[in-house]
């Protein structure tokens, strides 16, 4: 409390009683009597002395309180400082009954002493004497005025405001008697005498002693015991004298030396500092070890920062470390041939805070080869690529933990492992010079200047820092995930994370929000992204030379465009994306060694063809999963369906129900869908199964096309005929062996008379003389003469004869006509598709390159000027291969392989021939034309129906000296 006025009886206590004879007057706030005037401000007390001559200590208490604390007392007017009333101010707190205050302040002509944090029983905290004028009363007044504060001042400070001239001031003996808590001593622009090695045996605390701009006599009270056991902090700054430091050899808690002119001394553990810089030499450490060779020692004593820098100097090993008096220690070893740490008993290792081993060739971490408990260690761009779980659990007591540019192996039961990374991932780390590009680029699709204010730049000022928990459960809206999928698309873009997790198996980070590991029974990598909210596909943006699981179940993807597959997707194995959105799965996601592909639960509708040509040559390989998607039942989809029926019939049964096809009205042997008309109409296609009798069928399209059908009973042929006369059905019956006899006339009568029903009719044939039945009448399969039996045979077999002799030479008889250009209508064949782009299509591998000259110059600048079409000059770059493959095929008239051993051993050389085969299957014409070359000793590389076809098909033979003339023969 601080009283508002004097107390009501202060004039009858100063008095003793009545104030006849003496002088004493309070009005309001100001108090007179015959030796003083007080004046009472606000939280202030000024004291003045108004009578030169001191009649004691008459100085009544101004309040009844006991609690009176204020700011400021100030006490003027002393006559000199060997005055009686030149006192400490707790002799002026007592008499006044004030319990303490912020700060006392008392002068006389030559002399302010100012005290702060005084207490009128423990007295003040630091003495501060001013030198107003020169007297030869102020050393005097000095000494006694120290002597009666109290004994828990803990520092002193002496000065002249005058810079020009430096006043005396004698240091008596006993001057610091009983001052045991003193801490510190500060001389500034004085001339300090009388000091001695016993001027400071009194005091057991002194910890800084500051000489600035003072003149000394000698040096030789620097040999106090006292001070050697005690000082951490020495200013000895322009004294006028050289100092030398060995003085300082025994100091063992001297921290800084701060001096513009000395001489030094090996033996010195306390760092050497300019006034006003930064950073401090440094002699030696309290271990007794020096600065390494080579290496540069420097503190910086803003920081508290011991910096040993050994970086550059090709060490291969760690030297001795010295410590410090005082500070951090730092370690910067970058750039050496470090192949592995110390263990932590070498000399000041263990004791440094920050350890810096980036560029070195370090290859694991040992607990006992580590600092005890550093702040910041740096291991980039080592060998490293796991750690001990002792180590983990080490690393997170560690506030700054850098390792970037190692390569980690993550096993999948390293569960501590995985955690420790796991968590680290949870922070976004942006580095401080991309971070406003990062997002400026994400503001063009969003404004999320809410997002980066979520972001603080990190106290080392490298990067930005965010926990991304903290931001989803912050925003908690439903498209935070896919902000912050696209924030980290950015991010990689621009190579702006700061402290990447690089993984040793795909030479990249594992992806966004994806735990990535080595199964090590198995061998699989695996990259597991179930259940993350996903939006996007994950990144793999190198190829990774191991077996790839990746596990992406149960996320929100629904497209992944080309731009989102990267080189590192070749390398999957096994595909998990069940519970997805998938309208579309193409085959340039279809990793060329898949073994497994589950895409169940999506919204998928159909699989390319080309899909179904890879699957089917994986056949035995790759596993797929196909359920709980909504297939399509579209004609256009036969081919999938076929596949879907083969592998998963209850799907394909699912599906037909969900397009109202019953099974009544599908036959088990055939697949069924539905036409592309506004009112569709089912489709069951038996063609390709081998057949020998037409199944039962409620259908109005019936496809018996390419089986082994030879006859036809009555009940099928009279089902077809009320059903074709009546317009409900068209028949499809060409491409069978059909039996022409008498004994089947009546077939050739359904032939005929059902024509219009029956698409090309003029294509069904004889299985024996391949004569259309269209063009056969009854009496030649039924003559009614012997002689015109006889006739007919003996024609027949001349016919017969020349047939054969044809068929025989046919192609060298053709091919001679051909190149003489004689009867060019026999020679040549008509062409169906004239309207193609290119002659043919030449499908070879890469490693057949040097093969492709001559056929360019036989063919493309030979007289008959083929166009012809090759992947190395006519595909767009960046297009999808099998997409590439499928249109050259589509725009040819004639696909050419060329078969060597290298084209045998090829993914894609397979599948250009598989694609080609199944193309060209139902031409009319031959489209496909295999060169086999020397190298080529047998099929057995091939699967199945690729083998089935060479085997049964005729090709050219590279070395056959009438290769070229058969070739161009070929030709369209």
């Amino acid at each position: 409390s601080f009283p508002s006025s004097f107390r009501t009886d202060y004039c009858e206590i100063y008095c003793g009683g009545t104030c006849n004879n003496t002088a004493c007057e309070v009005i309001k706030k100001v108090a007179t009597t015959a030796d003083y005037q007080i004046i009472l401000g606000f939280l202030v007390i000024n004291f003045k002395w108004t009578n030169k001559d001191f009649n004691g200590w008459n100085i009544p208490e101004i309040s009844n309180a006991t609690d009176v604390e204020l700011v400021r007392l100030t006490v003027t007017e002393v006559p000199s400082g060997d005055d009686m009333r030149f006192k400490p101010g707790v002799h002026y707190f007592r008499h006044l009954g004030i319990r303490g205050a912020e700060k006392f302040e008392i002068s006389c002509p030559s002399l302010t002493v100012f005290e702060t944090q005084v207490n009128s029983t423990s007295g003040s905290k630091k003495l501060t004497f001013k030198y107003l004028l020169e007297s030869a009363d102020n050393s005097g007044a000095i000494n006694a005025y120290i002597r009666e504060s109290s004994d828990n001042v803990e520092n002193v400070e002496f000065y002249y405001q005058d810079t020009f001239k430096r006043p005396t001031l004698h240091i008596m003996e006993k001057c610091f008697e009983r001052k045991t808590n003193l801490k510190k001593i500060v001389f500034s622009w004085v001339q300090v005498e009388k000091l001695t090695e016993t001027t400071f045996d009194d005091i057991m605390s002194l910890e800084v002693l500051i000489f600035n701009n003072v003149v000394l006599e000698n040096l030789a009270f620097l040999s106090s015991t006292h001070l050697q056991e005690s000082l951490k902090y020495i200013i000895i700054d322009k004294i006028g004298q050289k100092v030398d430091l060995k003085i300082f050899d025994k100091y063992s808690k001297l921290e800084i030396i701060e001096s513009d002119y000395y001489k030094r001394s090996k033996n010195v553990t306390a760092f050497i500092c300019g006034k006003g810089q930064e950073t401090c030499d440094f002699t030696m450490g309290t271990n007794g070890i020096a600065c390494p060779s080579k290496c540069q020692c420097i503190y910086y004593r803003n920081y508290f920062l011991f910096d040993i820098s050994c970086e550059h100097l090709n060490l291969k090993e760690i030297p001795p470390i010295p410590t410090p008096i005082q500070g951090e220690g730092r370690l910067q070893f970058r750039e050496n041939h470090l192949t592995q740490l110390p263990h932590n008993s070498l000399p000041g290792y263990a004791d440094l805070k920050l350890l810096d081993v980036a560029y070195n060739q370090l290859t694991s971490l040992n607990i006992s080869h580590l600092p005890k408990s550093p702040d910041f260690l740096d291991i980039s761009f080592n060998l490293i690529n796991t750690m001990s779980e002792e180590v983990v659990q080490y690393l997170a007591n560690v506030s700054k933990f850098y390792q970037f540019g190692n390569q980690w192996i993550f096993y999948c039961d390293e569960g501590y492992l995985l955690d420790f990374f796991w968590k680290r991932a949870r922070y976004i780390r942006i580095m401080k010079d991309k971070f406003e590009a990062v997002f400026e680029n994400l503001d063009q699709l969003f404004n999320v200047k809410f997002l980066m204010d979520r972001f603080e730049l990190h106290k080392d000022g490298l990067y930005y820092v965010a926990l991304e928990d903290d931001i989803i459960s912050y925003y908690n809206v439903s498209n935070i995930i896919w902000l912050m999928e696209e924030l980290h698309n950015l991010i990689w873009n621009f190579s702006a994370e700061f402290d990447e997790v690089i993984l040793y198996h795909l030479g990249a980070a594992c992806p966004y929000r994806c735990s990535c590991c080595l199964d090590g029974d198995t061998g699989q990598f695996i990259v597991n992204c179930i259940s993350m909210n996903l939006y996007f596909y994950p990144r793999l943006p190198n190829l990774i030379p191991h077996n790839v699981t990746l596990f992406i179940d149960f996320n929100n993807i629904t497209k992944i465009d080309n731009s989102m597959v990267f080189p590192g997707h070749g390398s999957i194995q096994k595909l998990h994306m069940s519970n997805n959105g998938l309208t579309k799965f193409p085959l340039y996601l279809m990793p060329e060694n898949i073994t497994y592909l589950d895409i169940r639960n999506n919204s998928i509708k159909t699989l390319e063809d080309g899909m179904i040509a890879f699957l089917r040559y994986r056949e035995g390989i790759t596993e797929v999963e196909l359920s709980g998607n909504p297939w399509e039942c579209k004609c256009e989809a036969k081919l999938f369906l076929t596949f879907l029926k083969e592998k998963d019939p209850m799907t394909y049964n699912e599906t037909l129900d969900r397009c109202n096809i019953y099974s009544d009205e599908c036959p088990e042997v055939c697949v069924c869908c539905l036409d592309n008309s506004d009112s569709p109409s089912l489709v069951v296609d038996c063609s390709g199964k081998g057949l020998r009798e037409i199944p039962q069928l409620p259908l109005i399209y019936l496809d018996l096309s390419n089986n082994a059908l030879s006859v036809m009973k009555a009940s099928v042929r009279n089902f077809l005929e009320n059903r074709t006369s009546s317009q409900q059905m068209v028949v499809k019956l060409t491409g069978n062996p059909w039996i022409c006899s008498c004994e089947e006339i009546d077939f050739l009568r359904f032939v005929n008379g059902q024509a219009k029903s029956i698409l090309n009719a003029s294509e069904i044939s004889c299985g024996d003389t391949g004569k259309s039945m269209i063009e056969i009448d009854e009496s030649d399969l039924c003559p009614s003469a012997f002689i015109y039996y006889v006739s007919l045979i003996a024609s027949a077999m001349v016919i017969i004869l020349a047939i054969n002799f044809f068929i025989y030479f046919r192609q060298p008889i053709l091919i001679w006509f051909y190149e003489h250009e004689v009867c060019l209508s026999l020679a040549t064949r008509q062409e169906l598709d004239q309207e193609k782009k290119f002659d043919a299509f030449l499908a070879f591998t890469h490693k057949d390159e040097d093969l492709v000259e001559e056929f360019v110059e036989r063919l493309e600048n030979g007289k008959h000027n083929f166009n012809l079409c090759f992947y190395l000059r006519d595909w767009l770059v960046g297009e999808s291969i099998p997409d590439c493959i499928n249109r050259s095929v589509k725009d040819s008239r004639r696909i050419i392989i060329l078969m060597t051993n290298h084209f045998l051993k090829s993914t894609w050389g397979r599948l250009e021939f598989r694609l080609a085969l199944h193309a060209t299957s139902k031409d009319r014409c031959k489209r496909l034309i295999v060169v086999v070359y020397p190298d080529v000793e047998n099929f057995d590389e091939l699967d199945s129906e690729l083998r089935t076809y060479m085997v049964l098909n005729t090709y050219l033979e590279r070395n056959n000296p009438n290769f070229w003339s058969k070739l161009i023969y070929s030709m369209p």
